[in-house]
């Protein structure tokens, strides 16, 4: 099984630029938006080169832009899924209550 993005950022760290470390912390805090941006556009609202997205792909050892942005989907899908598991292992309406208010989940249901 290939590694996740965050994994892989994590196993090279170390090789990257604080270009690169401020685009993952973009990333990180907005994966739902992010997964679904284009390279262009990801420079755009970051304020970072298509060519720094581009370089941190290629040092995550991506093979393109899509790839890297699959696996965003795939990590989005994964976070979501442990959510749900989460509250699936609760037990009480208390506590489903509880995690329900305190996730971002909340807050999306809430935006409808």
């Amino acid at each position: 099984m290939k590694s996740s993005f965050f994994q892989r950022v994590s196993k090279n760290l170390n090789q990257l630029t604080n270009a690169e470390i401020e685009l993952i912390e973009y990333i990180k805090e907005n994966l739902e938006s992010s997964k679904d941006l284009g390279i262009k556009e990801m420079a755009n609202v970051t304020d970072k080169s298509v060519a720094t997205i581009s370089r941190l792909g290629k040092k995550l050892g991506y093979s393109n832009f899509q790839e890297l942005r699959t696996d965003l989907n795939i990590c989005f899908i994964e976070q979501k899924d442990s959510y749900f598991k989460e509250v699936q292992t609760q037990s009480g309406t208390n506590n489903i209550v509880c995690l329900l208010y305190t996730s971002d989940a909340a807050d999306d249901s809430l935006r409808v």
